[in-house]
């Protein structure tokens, strides 16, 4: 009964509390979960090859500690999987913290109003639970106590694999059912929500909610999770970090250096179209030009920096 009680006014309490440099809000509603759209299947292949070539995965931990998972111990009684943390100082991963916070942020101001920042975004988790481990989480909730896991207040979980590309099973009054819809439940007295299982959907919800991960009995299910903290107020939480990549140019027709370094960041709304067009305009290249360059331009960028 007690940690019913505590479930129940968490999210009061949050938004409760006193928060330096923000204004602390009531939530405008206040749902269990929230899914949309947030990557095309394209975009959550390009994630899997990239993570499969360059990520340094692991045994899963479980456990109220660090927000890195230090110190915290596997327990494979409860959580089956293999993880990887994801660079935010990487020109392609950054790009998909951009599109999270973009989509998490104008979501939280239209529900739950948390007091969060761009830099409270902890770093992400890619996790593969596969049917050869019988992977799965149990039950569970994403704040810890006592712990730099304390003040999270919101999670995120995008799923990156095809809903044919695996099978779960989950358990009800005593009996193994089977089924090609449920991977993530959220259960609360008498409530129960099947999560998404469409590739590149992100499903947004408070900390606090009780969700699991089914076992997975066959293929593979492979997800980012990210979980956002209360703002502090500090200067340093602000901004995200905005990795630029570099694509160096030879062309005749820049004579005062041999080679130009054609910049792409994702701030200020800036595409790859758009740096492109500019760097063409400022070099002068002729019209009947112009077209091929920018193609050939794009196919540099795309392969060197990894363009989402």
């Amino acid at each position: 009964m007690g940690r019913c009680r505590w479930l129940l006014l968490s999210p009061w309490a949050l938004h409760g509390a006193t928060v330096e440099g923000r204004d602390v809000r009531r939530p405008l509603a206040y749902p269990r979960f929230e899914a949309q759209p947030l990557l095309t299947p394209a975009q959550c292949r390009k994630v899997r090859r990239r993570a499969a070539s360059e990520l340094q995965f692991t045994e899963a931990t479980v456990g109220s500690g660090s927000v890195g998972s230090h110190g915290v111990k596997a327990q494979r009684g409860s959580r089956r999987a293999k993880f990887a943390g994801v660079p935010k100082t990487s020109f392609f991963y950054s790009q998909v913290y951009r599109l999270l916070w973009d989509r998490i942020n104008a979501t939280n101001e239209k529900l739950w109003r948390f007091a969060i920042a761009p830099g409270t975004m902890e770093f992400m988790q890619y996790s593969i639970y596969a049917a050869s481990d019988l992977g799965g989480y149990s039950w569970h909730e994403d704040v810890g106590f006592h712990s730099e896991t304390a003040s999270r207040a919101l999670s995120v979980s995008v799923q990156l694999s095809e809903g044919a590309a695996y099978e779960a099973k989950f358990w009800a009054d005593g009996k193994v059912r089977y089924s090609q819809v449920v991977r993530s439940r959220w259960d609360f007295p008498r409530i129960g929500v099947n999560a998404s299982r469409d590739a590149g959907q992100a499903i947004m919800f408070p900390s606090h909610v009780t969700h699991r991960v089914t076992p997975v009995t066959r293929g593979e299910r492979h997800s980012l999770v990210l979980w956002l903290q209360l703002d502090t107020g500090s200067e340093v939480d602000r901004e995200l970090p905005a990795p630029v990549c570099n694509v160096q140019v030879a062309s005749r027709r820049i004579s005062s250096v041999n080679m130009v370094e054609l910049t792409y960041g994702r701030t200020d709304n800036c595409t790859m179209q758009d740096s492109i067009g500019a760097f063409v305009e400022a070099h002068g290249f002729p019209a009947q030009h112009q077209s091929s360059v920018k193609r050939q331009l794009g196919e540099a960028m795309t392969s060197k920096c990894g363009v989402l």
